[in-house]
C-alpha cells in the first residue's frame, strides 16, 4: 500500500476554515471573480446549487456580527476576500469592508439565485467592478476552482470535479481494515498537524462556552454540570465541548476550525470526541494522533457514499462514525469492536436530516457526540446491532453503501426544504453555467 496515501488524504480532506464552509466557498468564489478584474465592486451575482444555498442561508458570518446568509458572504468576499487563504478567505476583512458590503446590500446589488440543474456543490459568482466583469466557479468541493473569467476571457480552467478521480475516491476504494492499518504508519508531520487541529477546535470550544455563543448549548451543559444535574463524565465533556465549538462557529465567532471532508462541524465532532477521551484516559500524543487520523479518514469515506452535501446530516452520521471508531482505537479495542461501534452508530442515528447550517446545529452535534461515545463504549463490552437488522449488513463496507441508498432516497426531503426556504427568500432562478 502507498505509504504516502494517508498524507495525501489528510492534506486534502483536513484543513482550516473560518466560519461555515458553504458561505466560505461563496466568499472564495466572489473573491476570485473580483480579483480577476480588480476595481471597485459595483454588484455581485451568485448562483448556487440547492444544498449550498441550504447550508448558507441561516448561518452567521465571521467579521459580520448580526448578519447571516450568502449575500453578506458574497459581498465581503468580493470586496476584501483573499483567495490565497482558501476557506479562511475572509480573515483579513475589516470594519470598513463590512460597511461597504452593507451598502451593496442596501442598494440591492447582491443577488443570490439557484441553479437547480446542478447536483453537488456549485458556486458561480459574477462580480461587476469599475474595471469590468469577473466570474469564478467552484464545484465539487469547497475550494475546487473550476473556472475563472476576466471580461469574458477564460484565465483559468481546471478539469471538472469527479469524486471517483479525486483523493476522496481513493479513500472509497479502500476497505475499512486497510484504513485502520494505515493510521498505524502515520508520519511525524501528519501527527503534529492533526494534534494542532485538535488544539484549534478545543480553543474555539472553550471560547464558545465562555462567551455563550450561538444557541448557548455548550454553556448550558457546563451550567448543568456545575449544578450537578448532569454528570461530568467523558460523554458529558464531549457533548459540552462539541456543542460549545458548534455554538461558536454557527454564531459567527471569529476563530478558525479544523474541518473534515468539507465540514467544520464534522471536524468538531471527530476531533473533540476523541480529544475528550484522550484527555480523560491520559493517552499519548502518538495514539491520539492515530485515532484522529482514523476519525478523519472514516468520515471522508462515509461522505463519499452519502454525498459531500446531502439530505442526511453528515455531522451526525458520518462524523459520528469517524468519532466512534477513533474512540475505540484510543481505548485499545480490536478491529471487530471498531466495526461494532460503527454498526451501533448507523443503527442509532441514521436518518437525521440536514436542514441547513444554523445555530441549532449544536443540538444535533451533541446528539452525535453522545451516540458516538455510547456506541464505542458498548462495542468495547461486546454489545452491537447484528447484521440483518435494519440497514446493518454482513460487512461494514456494505452497511455504509446502504447509507448511500438512504441518502439517495432522501432527495425529496431536500426539495421540500428548499421549497420552505424559497417561501422566506426572494430568489432568481437560472440554469446557465
Amino acid at each position: 500500500m502507498d505509504t504516502n496515501l494517508i498524507h495525501q488524504i489528510i492534506a486534502e480532506e483536513v484543513c482550516l476554515a473560518l466560519g461555515c464552509t458553504e458561505p466560505a466557498a461563496i466568499a472564495l468564489s466572489a473573491s476570485l471573480a473580483s480579483r480577476a478584474v480588480t476595481g471597485e465592486v459595483l454588484s455581485v451575482e451568485v448562483l448556487l446549487d440547492p444544498n449550498t444555498f441550504k447550508n448558507a442561508s441561516a448561518v452567521h458570518i465571521p467579521k459580520a456580527v448580526g448578519y447571516v446568509g450568502p449575500e453578506i458572504a458574497a459581498a465581503l468576499g468580493a470586496i476584501r476576500g483573499n483567495p490565497k487563504l482558501k476557506l479562511q478567505v475572509l480573515r483579513n476583512v475589516r470594519e470598513k469592508d463590512l460597511e461597504k458590503a452593507k451598502l451593496l446590500l442596501e442598494k440591492g446589488e447582491v443577488r443570490i439565485g439557484l441553479n437547480h440543474a446542478k447536483r453537488g456543490l456549485w458556486v458561480q459568482a459574477k462580480v461587476t467592478t469599475t474595471k469590468g466583469k469577473g466570474e469564478a466557479i467552484i464545484s465539487g468541493y469547497h475550494s475546487h476552482i473550476y473556472r475563472v473569467k476576466s471580461n469574458g476571457k477564460i484565465t483559468f480552467r481546471e478539469k471538472p470535479f469527479r469524486p471517483s478521480n479525486h483523493i476522496h475516491g481513493k479513500i472509497a476504494r479502500l476497505s475499512i481494515l486497510e484504513i485502520y492499518n494505515m493510521v498505524k504508519r502515520l508520519k511525524a508531520n501528519d501527527k503534529e498537524f492533526l494534534l494542532e487541529g485538535l488544539d484549534v477546535n478545543m480553543a474555539i470550544a472553550h471560547e464558545g462556552i465562555l462567551k455563550k455563543s450561538g444557541l448557548g448549548v455548550g454553556a448550558f451543559f457546563r451550567g448543568q454540570m456545575d449544578k450537578k444535574i448532569l454528570a461530568e463524565d467523558v460523554i458529558g465533556e464531549a457533548k459540552m465541548l462539541i456543542a460549545g465549538a458548534a455554538d461558536a462557529r454557527m454564531g459567527g465567532l471569529d476563530m478558525p476550525v479544523m474541518t473534515t471532508a468539507g465540514s467544520g462541524n464534522q471536524g468538531i465532532v471527530v476531533t473533540l470526541a476523541i480529544g475528550a477521551v484522550a484527555r480523560k484516559h491520559g493517552c499519548t500524543k502518538a495514539k491520539t494522533a492515530q485515532a484522529l487520523a482514523l476519525g478523519h479518514l472514516l468520515t471522508s469515506y462515509v461522505k463519499f457514499y452519502t454525498g459531500r452535501l446531502s439530505a442526511l446530516c453528515g455531522c451526525t452520521i458520518a462524523a459520528g462514525i469517524g468519532a466512534s471508531a477513533g474512540v475505540v482505537y484510543l481505548l485499545g479495542g480490536s478491529f471487530q469492536q471498531l466495526e461494532w461501534a460503527i454498526q451501533n452508530v448507523i443503527g442509532d442515528i441514521t436518518g437525521i436530516i440536514c436542514d441547513g447550517a444554523k445555530q441549532g446545529c449544536s443540538l444535533k452535534l451533541s446528539t452525535a457526540a453522545e451516540s458516538a461515545m455510547r456506541a464505542a463504549l458498548m462495542a468495547m463490552e461486546g454489545i452491537n446491532i447484528p447484521a440483518g437488522e435494519g440497514i446493518i449488513d454482513t460487512t461494514i463496507e456494505q452497511t455504509i453503501r446502504n447509507l448511500s441508498r438512504i441518502s439517495e432516497a432522501m432527495r425529496e426531503v431536500d426539495r421540500k426544504f428548499i421549497e420552505i426556504l424559497n417561501e422566506r427568500k426572494i430568489l432568481y432562478h437560472n440554469t446557465t453555467a
